[in-house]
C-alpha cells in the first residue's frame, strides 16, 4: 500500500515542477517580446552600459585624486582642503551628454607628459576633448554636448579642459559655413562666458576651470576665441640636443650600427623639424630595421 503511494507522489512530480516553471517561463517570454516590441531597447540598455562604465572611470580618477592630494607633510594644510574639496562620485547627478563627456576625463598617468606635470601640480580634472566627441549627426546634440563639458567642469572643478587643434572646431567663423558648425562655436562662446561669472549659486568662490588649447595654426582660430584665451605660450622647435634625445627615444630597442649609423649627421640635417616631423621621419626607419634579419660580420 505504502510503495502505491510513494509511486503516485512520484508521477505527482513531474506536473508540479511543470506548474511552478510555466510562470517563470511565461515571464521571461513575456519580458523578450516586450523588449522587442519597445524601439528603445537598445538605446535605454546603452546608455545604462554608459553611464555604469562613466561612472566608474570618474570613481576611480577621483578617489586616485584623494588619495594623491593628501600629503602629511604639508604645512598650510593646502593639499587636505584640495583633497576634501574633490567632489564624490555618489554626489555627481550626470546626463546623458554628460557621461559622454566623462568618458573624456583622463587620469593622470594616462595623459601626455607635456601636459602631466600640469594636471598633476595643479591637482584638477583632465578632460581631453576629442572633436569626435562633440560631433553629432542630430540637429542640436553637439550644442548638448557643448554645454555638458562646462557642466561636468563644474562639477569637477577644479577641472582643465584641454582641446588639441583647436583651431579645427574653432577656427574663423565665414558666411558659408554650416550652421551647425557656427552654433557649436556660438555655444562655446556663450558657455565660456558663464565662466568669467565670480560667483556660482550665490557663492563667492569663483570657477576653477581652465581651458587649454593647442594648435600649430593660431592664426585659423576665431579672433572672439582667442580673446577669451590671453595666455599664449609658443613652443619652439627643437635645439640639437632636444633632437638627439628625440631620435633616442624614437629609435629605442632597436639595433643600431655605431659605425655606419652617425647621429650626429641626422641630427644635423634634422634642424627645422619639430618632435612629430621627427617622429614620423623616424618610423619607416624603425620598420625597416626592425624586419632586417640581423647579420654578424664574418
Amino acid at each position: 500500500m505504502s510503495s502505491n503511494k510513494k509511486t503516485s507522489l512520484t508521477g505527482y512530480i513531474p506536473d508540479i515542477l511543470m506548474a511552478a516553471a510555466a510562470p517563470l517561463i511565461a515571464f521571461f517570454v513575456i519580458r523578450n517580446l516586450l523588449a522587442r516590441l519597445d524601439p528603445d531597447a537598445q538605446q535605454k540598455e546603452e546608455a545604462k552600459r554608459k553611464a555604469s562604465a562613466a561612472n566608474r572611470k570618474l570613481g576611480a580618477i577621483l578617489s586616485n585624486k584623494a588619495r594623491d592630494g593628501y600629503d602629511s607633510d604639508s604645512e598650510d594644510g593646502y593639499d587636505s582642503r584640495r583633497r576634501s574639496s574633490r567632489p564624490r562620485i555618489e554626489d555627481l547627478n550626470l546626463s546623458a551628454y554628460e557621461q559622454t563627456i566623462a568618458m573624456e576625463v583622463v587620469a593622470p598617468e594616462e595623459i601626455p607628459v607635456s601636459f602631466d606635470a600640469l594636471a598633476h601640480e595643479s591637482g584638477a580634472c583632465f578632460i581631453n576633448l576629442h572633436i569626435s566627441t562633440i560631433t553629432e549627426k542630430w540637429y542640436g546634440d553637439s550644442n548638448k554636448l557643448v554645454s555638458a563639458v562646462f557642466s561636468l567642469a563644474r562639477k569637477l572643478q577644479p577641472t582643465i579642459v584641454f582641446i588639441d587643434e583647436i583651431d579645427a572646431v574653432l577656427g574663423q567663423r565665414r558666411s558659408g559655413e554650416h550652421e551647425a558648425s557656427g552654433m557649436v562655436k556660438a555655444e562655446f562662446m556663450t558657455q565660456w562666458d558663464g565662466l568669467t561669472s565670480a560667483a556660482q549659486l550665490g557663492s563667492s568662490v569663483p570657477q576653477r576651470i581652465c581651458i587649454l588649447g593647442a594648435t600649430n595654426r593660431i592664426q585659423d582660430i576665431d579672433e572672439a576665441i582667442l580673446r577669451r584665451m590671453p595666455k599664449k605660450f609658443p613652443v619652439a622647435l627643437p635645439n640639437a640636443s632636444q633632437r638627439r634625445q628625440i631620435f633616442t627615444l624614437t629609435l629605442r630597442g632597436t639595433h643600431i650600427d655605431e659605425e655606419d649609423f652617425n647621429l650626429d649627421y641626422v641630427v644635423g640635417v634634422s634642424a627645422g623639424m619639430s618632435g612629430s616631423d621627427i617622429k614620423e621621419a623616424s618610423h619607416p626607419l624603425h620598420a625597416h630595421m626592425y624586419f632586417l634579419p640581423f647579420t654578424h660580420a664574418g
